[in-house]
């Protein structure tokens, strides 16, 4: 994937705190693009973000590189949105 202008404004949102939600990275990058990059099938990709506490470390680990962030960005907004649906 090429990098553009989307890729460097989701980095600055992540590292500012300023994205809520896991799903809002996948509807900046789309999910097609997103499946594919990492190899997995829509469908399973498209379970995933609704539940992103089942995606695997290594593809939390790709996104994050795509995007130009450290994972563990990643995963803490995948920990506090898992918090956030157990509670409800």
């Amino acid at each position: 994937m090429e990098k553009d202008k989307t890729y460097k404004t989701l980095k600055r949102l992540l590292e500012a705190g300023s994205i809520e939600d896991f799903e809002e990275i996948v509807e900046m990058l789309g999910k097609t693009n997103l499946s594919a990059y990492l190899g997995i099938h829509y469908y399973t990709f498209s379970k995933k973000v609704k539940q992103p506490e089942q995606f695997q470390i290594d593809q939390v680990a790709k996104i994050a590189a795509l995007i130009g962030v450290e994972p563990e960005i990643l995963l803490q907004l995948i920990m506090t949105n898992y918090k956030k649906k157990k509670k409800k």
